[in-house]
């Protein structure tokens, strides 16, 4: 390997201590010829996204610079005796990466505070496999016992020149230097983002600021902050390298389903409650043209079953089938149907939707495709009082270590961050207001080089503004795309075989963000990695319209005896 390891770096996953945005530090380790990058932030919410911007080939992204190494890491507090010691674990192997996932999953889980990870050493004595420990210079206890559990995957990390470590046989020092931010010059951006982060002016005189060296250096640069030992930076080069190559994908698993046991399969059972639903439908015996028609839908999905695919269809339509019926059961209103979904007889028969596909020549193949091996995906409606009734049966059904919502990361848009940096830089509420409105209106997807396209003023003030206009668009501008806060999916779920901390990791719902339908656990990746783990979402909508909808016929039943069937 040519150039050193960075290994101590936080994306800003790590809110409020780094705005290193995953796809331009990336970007910037390729373009600087680093041969492995290492990601420790306190939770494992960036790991996906750095994990595949590693690794991928995209010319059109990364313009033909080579892929470099990903290392999964976590920067945990091992707290023993009442005392706790900052580490940082790096990921092995995909044995290593399984039990990271357990282990952050089970420290936020114990831990009050969301913004760190704090195990106890019985932990990473019981989960250590497939990691590497790297301490620092402090509680050389704890050290000793890590160094014990990890051996040869054990050294010392050194974030400056003048530490001092114990000279044990066969335990060596890494040089790493925090990372906060990407460019030298990216300092003043840091400040201001912690600066609205801890709520404080950047000129108070308790706001924090960086020394202006927590950036990604070149080898030269490094070598230049470790004139003493040399050789730190060479040991991050032999670390790396005992880094595997390994995949985090998996193929998609649908939810247990219970099966009477009369069936001896979950296709076989489908097939059933088919046969049942269809001779509500449209009668026995069926009218000519919707046997052909459904045996086709059934034969689609048994073909999935069976194709080799580890795509279990038919308990995926088990699943919706079960909690649509139990909505219905508990008085909950269910939409009609709607998306491609709709298209569907079999999913018409087993009482999901209530649109008649075959009489209103509906196509099966925009829903399900022999063609197109993807899981399908149907959206169900609720109205927005019984969702939440919905949403408690499922976790009652499948357990509470089985069913989480989903995460969403909010990121600092134009105009909010030129608010937010202005309000940091002492900028007139009055002046703030007037150089957001420059940016236009259209939210979908707005950026700075967009706005500056379309917008004159916007222009005229980066090229002749007042110096501390030009200041806050310029600090405005690298703070684009940092994640600000976390939120959760307005309608997704998932429910998974196993328990979701051996899948990917959880932590618990925040308590701003405390529900009322059962579930308190919330992915630690977001819907588009979820699913790529091996995990499917389920969307359980909620719609204002359909509560209204309910409510006037409950009236309308109430004061004129009259009982109508919008179905």
């Amino acid at each position: 390997m040519n150039g050193y390891v960075p290994l101590n770096v936080r994306s800003s996953y790590s809110t409020g201590e780094s705005i290193c945005q995953v796809p331009r530090l990336v970007r910037k380790a390729r373009e600087m010829g680093v041969p492995a990058l290492a990601l420790v932030d306190a939770s494992m919410c960036g790991v996906k996204e750095f994990h595949a911007a590693c690794r991928s080939q995209s010319s059109l992204q990364y313009g033909g610079l080579p892929p470099i190494k990903p290392i999964i890491g976590l920067r945990v507090w091992i707290r023993e005796r009442g005392v706790d010691a900052p580490h940082v674990l790096l990921v092995k192997n995909k044995a290593g990466y399984g039990n990271l996932v357990r282990l952050v999953s089970e420290a936020k889980l114990k831990c009050d505070n969301r913004h760190v990870a704090v195990v106890s050493l019985e932990v990473i004595l019981r989960l250590g496999d497939g990691m590497m420990c790297l301490a620092g210079s402090k509680d050389l206890g704890l050290a000793e016992a890590c160094r014990n559990r990890f051996a040869g995957d054990f050294a010392f990390m050194a974030e400056h020149d003048d530490e001092a470590f114990p000279n044990w046989p066969g335990v060596d020092v890494c040089a790493a230097p925090p990372v906060r931010f990407i460019d030298k010059d990216d300092s003043e951006a840091y400040d201001a983002y912690c600066a609205i982060n801890d709520y404080r002016r950047m000129d108070a005189l308790d706001a924090r600021h960086c020394s202006g060296r927590e950036y990604l250096m070149s080898l030269d640069e490094m070598l230049a902050m470790f004139p003493k030992h040399p050789e730190w930076e060479e040991n991050t080069r032999w670390l790396a390298d005992e880094i595997e190559d390994y995949d985090l994908d998996e193929p998609q698993e649908v939810a247990a389903f219970a099966i009477p046991p009369e069936h001896p399969s979950s296709m076989v059972y489908l097939r059933h409650l088919v046969a049942k639903g269809a001779a509500k439908r449209w009668g026995a015996p069926l009218p000519e043209g919707v046997s052909d028609r459904l045996e086709f839908e059934l034969s689609t999905i048994e073909h999935f079953c069976d194709a080799g695919h580890c795509m279990d269809f038919a308990s995926y339509f088990l699943v919706v089938q079960d909690y649509v019926a139990a909505a219905r059961r508990m008085g909950v209103w269910v939409g009609p149907g709607r998306g491609a979904a709709a298209g569907s007889a079999v999913v018409y028969a087993l009482g999901i939707t209530n649109v008649d596909p075959i009489e209103h020549g509906l196509l099966f193949e925009r829903f399900l495709s022999p063609d197109r091996v993807a899981m399908p995906d149907i959206d169900i409606d609720f109205d927005d009082v019984g969702r939440g009734k919905v949403v408690e049966y499922i976790c009652n059904k499948y357990g509470s270590d089985h069913v989480a919502h989903i995460v969403t990361f909010g990121q600092m848009a134009p105009k909010s961050a030129i608010k937010d940096v202005s309000r940091m830089v002492g900028m007139s509420i009055e002046d703030a207001s007037r150089l957001a409105s420059f940016v236009p209106d259209d939210v979908s997807r707005m950026t700075f080089s967009r706005a500056y396209r379309e917008s004159k003023e916007l222009r005229d003030v980066r090229e002749s503004g007042s110096d501390l206009e030009k200041s806050v668009l310029r600090i405005a501008e690298k703070l684009e795309g940092c994640v600000r806060q976390s939120g959760i999916h307005a309608c997704g779920i998932v429910i998974s075989r196993r328990p979701l901390a051996e899948v990917l990791p959880v932590a618990p719902i925040d308590k701003n963000f405390r529900t009322t339908n059962g579930i308190g656990l919330i992915t630690q990746y977001e819907s588009r990695y979820v699913e790529q783990v091996g995990l499917l979402k389920f969307d359980i909508l909620g719609l204002v319209s359909l509560a209204v909808q309910k409510n006037c016929i409950e009236l309308i039943k109430e004061r004129f005896g009259q009982d109508l069937d919008l179905d």
